[in-house]
């Protein structure tokens, strides 16, 4: 099975093995609809994965110079662990963290997230979404899920920072905390400095998302908050975008209907009712009858699976996500654009536009009619949208991605988790799945 197949609709998903920015440049221009992802945290967890160069100039005959930093991150690693993490085999709390750093070039060769420098990861993080941009479509979006990390504590070998680095074998160094002037124990940002370098770069910031976690792990801290909540921020390539409003509104509350019903404004004030149809409903806003908009917080708990990346989500994140991001009924064959709801909304009567319009509106909604085509390619049939995720892991997107009808790639460095997530992703709908494992 091959990336190809997964384009021209022959199959419905793939999970590609490889440095994701490689894979990315194979891709044809503008051919995913959607991206949902959730790279790996800055300075959080030692990953199973090869070493990469990032970043530097191409042709380069590198010449590496070795630096390693002591990595002290028993606390940290618990601070997003959602599932089940194995102590002292997948990730590695304690030890040398080696730094190569090309003396000619700048380039750097590591792992993603173990940079030196928050803002040296962020750098790396917008090189994979600058890849992203060129091929995705002009009407996609991206979700992005980040979670933060502190800066050292004040324990360990150097009191002030916390950890430090050693060159060779001897001389020790402090860590380059960057241009950030971190403290000791400084919650850094990680989020809103990524969110912020993607705007720079070109893309549209729309939204942040509060992902709360209903059971989140407790944390051995008595000096702030028990962190309950990571950030999802919603980008797009261009000012205007596909966005599904109708497939994830939020049911309407009781009291809701029943202030509509009775004529009251959002403050609870009546501003008109059945036995004062003279008022007018100055500053009232009608509930849609479909549902509200959906909100910013999202309260979703954690969904463990048996030998999983305990690093993943929960697949009702990325649910939401796709289903607000990409068609239920498709996309055309030819250019990929997304079919589109078509609604009929009969007009208010002139009798009663400025008084009972919102009542009106409740008791005649407008009527779902289908879906309609919306290019100007021939007649067809639609074909499932594709999402990508750059960071597969589990393979969680790809598992919300074939139950919602949608086509997949992910893109996985570690040998491990993507025959993990291939056999999490059959076993799910076996029936469905037309990659073999």
């Amino acid at each position: 099975m091959s990336v190809t197949e997964l384009l021209s609709n022959r199959i419905k998903w793939h999970i590609e093995e490889g440095n994701n920015r490689d894979i990315l440049r194979s891709l044809p221009e503008k051919s995913i609809q959607m991206v949902v992802t959730s790279p790996p945290y800055w300075s959080l967890r030692k990953y199973n994965v090869p070493d990469t160069i990032w970043g530097g100039l191409e042709g380069c005959e590198h010449t590496f110079i070795e630096k390693s930093r002591y990595w002290d991150n028993r606390h940290g690693a618990a601070l997003s662990q959602e599932g089940y993490l194995e102590l002292g085999s997948i990730v590695d709390h304690r030890g040398y963290l080696t730094s190569l750093t090309c003396e000619k070039c700048n380039a750097w060769y590591g792992q993603l997230g173990l940079e030196p420098t928050p803002e040296l990861f962020i750098e790396h993080l917008v090189a994979v979404f600058r890849e992203i941009k060129r091929v995705i479509r002009d009407d996609g979006i991206i979700w992005i899920n980040m979670g933060d990390s502190y800066s050292g504590s004040g324990r360990g070998a150097d009191a002030k920072y916390g950890d430090h680095a050693i060159v060779g074998e001897s001389q020790a160094i402090k860590p380059d905390w960057g241009k950030l002037n971190l403290k000791p124990k400084d919650l850094i940002g990680v989020p809103w400095m990524l969110a912020f370098a993607l705007r720079n770069d070109g893309w549209y910031l729309r939204s942040d998302i509060i992902w709360q976690k209903i059971a989140a792990l407790p944390e051995s801290v008595t000096d702030r908050p028990t962190k309950s909540h990571e950030y999802i921020f919603l980008l797009s390539k261009q000012e205007r975008y596909f966005y599904d409003q109708d497939a994830i509104r939020e049911p309407l509350a009781d009291s809701t209907i029943n202030d509509r019903r009775m004529g009251t404004s959002g403050t609870g004030r009546a501003r008109y009712s059945a036995d004062n149809m003279s008022a007018t409903p100055s500053g009232f806003t009608g509930a849609n009858p479909l549902g509200r908009n959906k909100r910013s917080v999202w309260a979703i708990s954690s969904e463990p699976l048996r030998d999983e990346h305990y690093a993943s989500f929960p697949s009702e994140l990325p649910t939401i996500c796709i289903e607000a991001g990409t068609s239920e009924k498709g996309c055309c064959p030819h250019c990929g654009t997304s079919w589109i709801r078509s609604y009929n909304k009969e007009p208010v009567p002139q009798d009663i536009k400025g008084k009972m319009t919102v009542l009106w509106r409740r008791e005649h909604p407008p009527k779902f009619l289908g879906w309609q085509q919306n290019c100007k390619c021939e007649p067809h049939e639609p074909i499932p949208s594709i999402v990508l995720d750059p960071f597969s892991g589990s393979g969680r997107t790809g598992i919300a991605a074939l139950r919602l009808n949608r086509r997949y790639l992910g893109c996985e460095l570690s040998s491990e988790y993507a025959e993990m997530s291939r056999k999490l992703i059959y076993n799910d709908c076996p029936l469905l799945n037309m990659e073999l494992v």
